[in-house]
């Protein structure tokens, strides 16, 4: 399953970072993976990209990130896609906090979207795993 369009993922570890872009790319997923540090960062990014005409296939999102938070980036993300009249893009929440209230509500809040455990000791392999199973449940189209 190839995107037609690039994948965003915000990820304050450098090195998760780079195994999750790697994985996904060897999972053939996305035209490009755009990678950023954190959720003000993403925020930004998207903002900048919206303005472009950029379009998102879909956004990876870890929950705990300092500043801005995956859940308070991923809200914003929905309100500036609202703004530009914009599909929204599925979110894939992951963390290795366990799923509560908060993330149940942002999941809801921000459909589509689904959230991961990444347990410790978890490969980015797996998260690549739970995108495909996303997209495939959610019928995204594939170029």
């Amino acid at each position: 399953m190839k995107l037609v369009d690039d994948i965003v993922v915000a990820e304050d570890s450098k090195l998760l970072l780079q195994l999750i872009q790697d994985a996904l790319l060897a999972h053939n997923l996305g035209h490009a993976v755009v990678v950023c540090p954190d959720g003000a960062k993403l925020v930004d990014l998207v903002e900048d990209r919206l303005c472009m005409g950029k379009r998102t296939a879909l956004y990876l999102l870890d929950i705990v990130m300092p500043g801005l938070d995956g859940i308070a980036a991923a809200r914003r993300l929905r309100e500036l896609e609202a703004q530009r009249g914009v599909k929204p893009a599925p979110i894939l929440f992951y963390s290795q906090r366990e799923s509560d209230a908060e993330i149940e509500q942002a999941v809801e809040a921000c459909w589509p979207a689904r959230f991961v455990h990444k347990q410790s000791g978890a490969r980015a392999d797996q998260l690549a795993m739970a995108v495909i199973k996303l997209l495939e449940d959610l019928g995204t189209d594939a170029g």
